[in-house]
């Protein structure tokens, strides 16, 4: 005989129930009050759908270095305020303040937001990569975007 989780009640009326999605030993009062629902046996639970990752497969979202002075511009510039743009964005205006002062680096969800609500580029794919003094002055001749290893041959 299987003994109610909830009461303690144990009797053959316990039957097995769904509680915030995991098994549980319920009695019928227990599952009235509760409004459980009862499950057959070899019932399989339902998974819920794993979370879809921030960083799609293969590639790489970085956020840009000035992130905080972008949003600001923008924000003033369109006549928002801090309030109104957190209220607009459904988060809190510290989470603003935090992202404008650059304390905080938004998530790629509140960015992917504020690009599409402001106008402005956040997030950019894979890492920005770094173009030193040799290469900005063959780049300036005019020649390749890049110096290719023949052109030091």
């Amino acid at each position: 005989m299987a003994r109610c989780e909830f009461c303690g009640v144990e009797g053959s009326e316990v039957v097995e129930a769904l509680y915030r999605g995991r098994r549980v030993h319920a009695c019928p009062d227990c599952m009235r009050q509760y409004g459980l629902v009862g499950i057959s046996h070899g019932a399989r639970l339902a998974r819920r759908p794993a979370r879809r990752s921030v960083l799609e497969r293969g590639s790489e979202v970085s956020l840009v270095p000035d992130y905080g002075e972008r949003v600001r511009a923008a924000r003033e510039a369109i006549g928002l305020t801090q309030e109104e743009l957190a209220r607009r964005l459904k988060v809190k205006a510290s989470l603003i303040k935090k992202i404008e002062s650059g304390k905080l680096p938004p998530t790629p969800d509140v960015a992917r937001t504020l690009e599409r609500v402001l106008g402005i580029k956040l997030l950019s794919r894979g890492e920005p990569e770094e173009v030193g003094p040799e290469e900005r002055a063959y780049m300036a001749r005019g020649k390749a975007e890049r110096p290719r290893l023949g052109d030091f041959m």
